[in-house]
């Protein structure tokens, strides 16, 4: 599925169908494995963010111009 994502992502593979549908039947056509890729992500990235956490670091994650508007026009212009 990670491999999916990430093809999606560089333009490499799109949907023939409605992306819901897909994703409903991912599996059907899809593996969830733990996989080198997410081991590295894991280690390098999830760790140390929640390691590292602070309240002041949390302030700059938090993206503030997020509307349910921006959230929505993204989710449609996905699945279309």
């Amino acid at each position: 599925m990670a491999q999916f994502t990430e093809m999606y992502f560089d333009k490499l593979v799109d949907f023939k169908v409605d992306c819901h549908e897909a994703l409903e039947r991912r599996y059907d056509w899809a593996t969830f494995e733990f996989t080198p890729e997410l081991f590295k992500f894991f280690l390098f990235t999830m760790v140390p963010d929640v390691l590292l956490h602070t309240k002041s670091r949390g302030m700059f994650d938090f993206d503030f111009e997020l509307t349910i508007e921006n959230v929505h026009a993204d989710v449609v212009g996905i699945c279309n």
